[in-house]
């Protein structure tokens, strides 16, 4: 993306509660003098990209802007990798990484996953044990939304598929979230 772009700087965030990730970026960017990496807290909402924007260079994205706004160009590890394989290694974007977590996966974990594939294939290869009132969230707890039914196809935006315990807790009951169905 540097090549698109023509920057100076590249920072790279990574939340702290990735220890391993941090250790092999650190041993990688040892000798780079324009790539940097910034471990930043992990809590909410950090990981957003006007919050992160802030956190990594101590500018504020105005409001209604985007991080462009302000000269940062703002992009996702999967981004970064599908326009490097797109462009550098000449692949088509076909298929992306999918976490799969949640009380109601027995075996969670990251998959690729091609574009297109029903999440329920997804869920069913992970060992998904769904609850009568099963919900399945796509994004994640905070910014994710529920599913109304599992025929949905995987697509770019697709990151992480939860799958909640029934008894998920008061969040998952006044979040005005829906239960899945037909399952």
């Amino acid at each position: 993306m540097r090549i698109f772009c023509s920057t100076r700087e590249i920072l790279i965030g990574i939340e702290d509660n990735k220890p391993q990730a941090i250790s092999m970026l650190r041993a990688v960017l040892a000798d780079s003098h324009d790539i940097s990496l910034r471990v930043i807290p992990t809590k909410y909402p950090s990981g957003g990209a006007k919050q992160l924007t802030y956190i990594l260079t101590g500018k504020q994205v105005p409001h209604g802007g985007r991080s462009s706004d302000i000269g940062v160009l703002m992009q996702n590890v999967g981004t970064a990798y599908a326009v490097k394989r797109a462009v550098i290694d000449g692949e088509p974007i076909t298929e992306r990484v999918v976490t799969l977590t949640g009380e109601a996966i027995a075996r969670p974990g990251n998959v690729w996953a091609r574009l297109g594939t029903p999440v329920r294939h997804l869920l069913n290869d992970a060992g998904f044990c769904p609850s009568a009132d099963q919900m399945v969230i796509m994004g994640g707890p905070l910014m994710g939304f529920t599913l109304p039914w599992l025929d949905v196809p995987v697509v770019k935006i697709t990151n992480c598929l939860l799958a909640p315990s029934a008894n998920g807790g008061p969040t998952w009951r006044t979040t005005g979230r829906t239960k899945l169905h037909p399952l």
